[in-house]
């Protein structure tokens, strides 16, 4: 019927403009009117509006009204064969660059600000989904109708690009268009067809007033609440069917048709208003590129190089230029490169002949350190040797008796054979250090060796100085030579004794302990008063405390105590005599030195008790 009603109009309209051609000063107005979004909705109050336009203008004019699809009324506008369109309110704001204008907007009875008068609403079959997000909705399927306009499908791409912050072009998996029925979409959201369904704001609530179809199935996603639209809706309200004057329309005409648009009294609560907000059609425009946006989103190639051929040149002769640095710097790179490189083969060989003099220095010391230790071996070579002569002797005496000595006869042959050993030991380490044999790497248990030096001391010393050994706990774990470090200590042990010969009670001490990644040894006797003078001396060339002394001694121990990473120092003990002070690197892995300590039980090594 309302189709019958908008063909009797136009016949009526164009008979009217026909007669008023006759006249020679008539002047015709022509007017487009979009069919598409919600015109079926607004069509009795469009008609009424251009009778009440006929009205308001003068018998010299006559309007040609056209009712056109988007595509229709746009070239006829890009054409500029139209002097007023009444079309959705982005019409206004997508040829405002060809000197579109609005002048009015429509009033409606579910809206009570021009400004927010259409929007879209989201829906989503409730009893399939729960989805609540626009997210959620990513790689579905969407249903809607190419005539909704801007309150379908590009209402719901923008909302996409503007809470997502994503490109909406390939959002979707698919879109269906059905025609701009609402049972239609329902339909093909209820079949399962699609996921979501954009229609324009009000239209559920016309089509639910209108029918007795079921809707309770229905849930709106992203709802929103505005007071100036009281219909749901998910996108953000715009201002709804607009009325817009075009360039070829005169001051007057827009001024009179602007006043009998705004004088029209309401029509089933329609009415023609103001906008003065269309921020939000700018959004959507903007985030699908269309209207004003169009044109800097799809410049040509062609045209952003004219547009910028000075920054595209300079830009070129910069790279140049940083090719050319590249391939100069490059070159000096390699040239240093290749300086370098024989500057590291030169100090490469110099290097190697500061090894080479290095390997004769150690040699030359330890040549030397062999002719200091040679009086010191000899030395310690009569110790043992005297022991065993003591021993045969003793022998000698108790063979008249066999009988009553055998435990003594099998304690002295006992004797001589650690004896013995021990003066090959002495001559087999002094093989090793003319061969560079000695090996300093072996873990040792420094209080075994402690005692044992004490053990070998007591054993061979003559006189009897008792020798307090102190202990304050911990793991003495080192890496030594186990010979050395007997000299050491054994030495130390014998100077102490040989410094307290004039006493009727010569009494040593010896004390162990750790201190920090050190352990600490201090040997020290009551014997003669050592001046401050006489101390710096022994620590600077390691001088003898003896009167008839060469220092050998001292100056050999300190060579062992720094081939073993150690130092030593001298001072006064609180009894006046010399105190020995050793600290050596402790090893902290216990299980490098369990490993090490069970190799070194299966070698074969002597063991003398501590007397």
């Amino acid at each position: 019927m309302k189709k019958l009603l908008l063909l009797v109009f136009s016949v009526v309209l164009s008979v009217y403009s026909v007669i008023a051609l006759s006249n020679v000063n008539s002047r015709v107005v022509q007017i487009g009117i979009s069919t598409s979004g919600t015109f079926s909705d607004y069509e009795d109050f469009l008609i009424k509006t251009i009778s009440d336009l006929q009205g308001a203008l003068t018998s010299r004019y006559s309007l040609r009204v056209m009712f056109l699809n988007d595509e229709e009324l746009a070239k006829e506008i890009k054409e500029n064969r139209l002097d007023l369109v009444i079309a959705p309110s982005s019409f206004a704001r997508t040829y405002i660059l060809q000197g579109a204008r609005d002048i009015a907007s429509l009033d409606h009875e579910n809206s009570t600000n021009t400004n927010r008068a259409e929007s879209s609403v989201f829906l989503v079959d409730g009893e399939r989904t729960k989805a609540t997000t626009l997210q959620e909705m990513q790689g579905k399927t969407v249903v809607t109708s190419k005539e909704f306009g801007l309150s379908g499908l590009a209402s719901l791409l923008s909302t996409i690009a503007e809470q997502l912050k994503v490109k909406p072009d390939n959002f979707f998996k698919d879109i269906i268009y059905v025609p701009a029925n609402l049972s239609h979409v329902l339909r093909t959201l209820k079949e399962g067809k699609a996921d979501l369904a954009v229609v324009p704001a009000c239209s559920l609530e016309r089509y639910s007033q209108q029918t007795t179809d079921d809707t309770g199935w229905l849930r709106i996603l992203l709802p929103r609440q505005d007071e100036s639209l009281s219909c749901m809706h998910s996108a953000a309200p715009f201002p709804g069917i607009t009325v817009i004057s075009m360039p070829s329309l005169s001051p007057y005409e827009s001024k009179t048709i602007t006043t009998a648009l705004l004088g029209m009294d309401e029509t089933d609560g329609m009415t023609w208003g103001v906008a003065t907000d269309f921020s939000a059609i700018d959004r959507i425009l903007q985030n699908l590129r269309n209207g004003p946006w169009q044109k800097d989103f799809s410049q040509t190639i062609t045209e952003f190089a004219k547009a910028y051929w000075k920054w595209f040149a300079a830009a070129a002769a910069f790279i140049l230029l940083l090719i050319l640095h590249s391939i100069r710097s490059e070159f000096i790179v390699r040239k240093r490169t290749e300086e370098l490189s024989k500057a590291l083969e030169q100090q490469k060989l110099l290097h190697k002949e500061a090894n080479l003099a290095n390997r004769r220095y150690e040699k030359l010391q330890k040549i030397s350190v062999i002719g200091q230790m040679s009086s010191l071996f000899a030395h310690e070579l009569r110790q043992p040797l005297n022991a065993i002569n003591c021993y045969a002797n003793g022998l000698r005496r108790f063979l008249k008796n066999p009988e009553k000595a055998k435990a003594f006869i099998d304690k002295g042959i006992e004797g001589i054979e650690a004896e013995a050993e021990r003066a090959s030991a002495i001559v087999e380490q002094v093989r090793n250090y003319a061969k560079n044999k000695s090996s300093r790497q072996n873990q040792q248990d420094l209080k075994e060796i402690l005692q044992r030096s004490i053990a070998d001391f007591q054993t061979t010393s003559v006189g009897d100085m008792p020798v307090h050994f102190m202990d304050h706990g911990g793991d003495h774990v080192i890496r030594g030579e186990e010979f050395e470090l007997e000299l050491i200590f054994t030495n130390l042990l014998r100077n102490a004794a040989q410094a307290q010969s004039h006493l009727k009670s010569a009494v040593a001490w010896m004390e162990v302990s750790n201190v920090g990644p050190y352990v600490q040894i201090e040997i020290w006797d009551k014997g003669p008063a050592l001046s401050e003078e006489k101390i710096k001396e022994i620590s600077l060339i390691g001088d003898s405390t003896k009167a008839e002394g060469m220092g050998l001694g001292l100056s050999i121990i300190r060579t062992l105590v720094q081939a073993h990473s150690g130092e030593i120092r001298f001072s006064k003990s609180e009894q006046g005599g010399l105190k020995v002070t050793i600290l050596l690197p402790l090893i902290t892995s216990k299980n490098n030195q369990q490993e090490e300590q069970n190799a070194q039980n299966n070698k074969s090594s002597r063991r003398r008790s501590f007397r």
